[in-house]
Parts: structure tokens; sequence; C-alpha cells
């Protein structure tokens, strides 16, 4: 059971198609795929909560592979069920086959067009070289 007390822990999480949130702590041997049995989901990913507030959001499932425009749509449901989302969140994210940082204010939330256009920029600066650290 997740008790997200610990803002160094990830969570993984999965939310099924009912609106459903699932998460446990990483590493106890559970997989996004575990919650629903490997069924469609609404979203996957991990989190890292401090003091009650949603910190950093991974677009990250082997089984999943989370879009960005499914990064948003997480996003939305939490903020629909009432998570408190901050006005500096890092969401991580692959593209081209390689993962990156992006730092965003999710309150409040962006439109899906503002959240592509600035998880793309992270990918744009790396390519031109101009921020190495945006590249994990």
């Amino acid at each position: 059971m997740a008790h997200f007390n610990v803002p160094s822990k990830r969570y993984l999480f999965s939310i099924d198609l009912t609106g459903e949130i699932y998460a446990a702590e990483e590493g106890l041997g559970i997989s996004h795929s575990s919650f629903t049995g490997g069924r469609p989901v609404l979203g996957a990913g991990l989190l890292q909560i401090d003091q009650g507030q949603l910190t950093s959001l991974a677009l990250e499932s082997g089984h999943y592979m989370p879009s960005m425009e499914i990064g948003h749509q997480i996003l939305k449901i939490f903020e629909e069920k009432g998570a408190l989302l901050p006005s500096n969140l890092e969401v991580v994210f692959f593209y081209d086959r390689n993962k990156y940082k992006a730092e965003l204010a999710a309150s409040p939330l962006p439109s899906l067009e503002q959240f592509k256009e600035i998880l793309e920029s992270a990918y744009a600066l790396k390519l031109r070289g101009c921020h190495e650290s945006n590249a994990v």
C-alpha cells in the first residue's frame, strides 16, 4: 500500500478505464499492468508527492508507453480527482527513444497544445545543445 509520505520515493500508478487510480511504491515487484491485469488504461507512469502535492510525473511504463497526450490526460484526471497540482511540476518523458525532463506550471493546468509545446521545447533545446541538463 502506498502512503505517499516520503518525498524521495517514487510510486508507480495506473488509471483504469473507469478512472480508478491504483498506486504502489516502486520496487515492490509490482508493474503498471499488475493493477489491471494488463488491460487498457487511461494512463500509467511514476509520480512523486511532497507534503500532499504532486512534484514529479514520469511518463514511464514499458507496458503502456504513455505519450504526451496521455501525460496531459493523466494530469486532467488527477486535477478532477482533487490532486494538488503545483505551480512547478517536473515531467519526465521519452521522445525519440531518449529521456527528457521539462518543468511546467500545472496549476492552472495548461491546454494539451501548451503541454506538448513545453515538452517538445525541452527536446528541441537538447537538440540545439543549449541545455545539456534537459536530457536525463
